[in-house]
């Protein structure tokens, strides 16, 4: 079995979720996102996090917002999961 993700020491969450518009700029939101041990981005969030030089773990969305190469990337590596209806869902 693969072990997604390890916690550690340095932040006593397990996850961070982090949603698209402003990316974080206060310290500590920056230091939980840098030591997360398992960031889980929706949609827009996966592409800006990668622009700050972050990896996520999962990115789940419509991805109508992610670039056609970097879809293929993400989806070669098991990181991205489409969200099917998401307007009806979210509506």
């Amino acid at each position: 079995m693969r072990t997604i993700y390890q916690p550690n020491k340095h932040t006593p969450f397990d996850a961070v979720i982090l949603g698209n518009g402003d990316f974080p700029t206060r310290p500590l939101a920056l230091y939980l996102l840098k030591n997360a041990p398992y960031i889980c981005c929706c949609d827009g969030a996966g592409r800006t996090l990668i622009e700050h030089k972050m990896m996520p773990h999962a990115i789940v969305g419509d991805c109508d917002s992610l670039p056609q190469a970097l879809k293929r990337c993400l989806l070669r590596h098991g990181l991205l999961f489409f969200l099917l209806y998401q307007d009806t869902i979210c509506a």
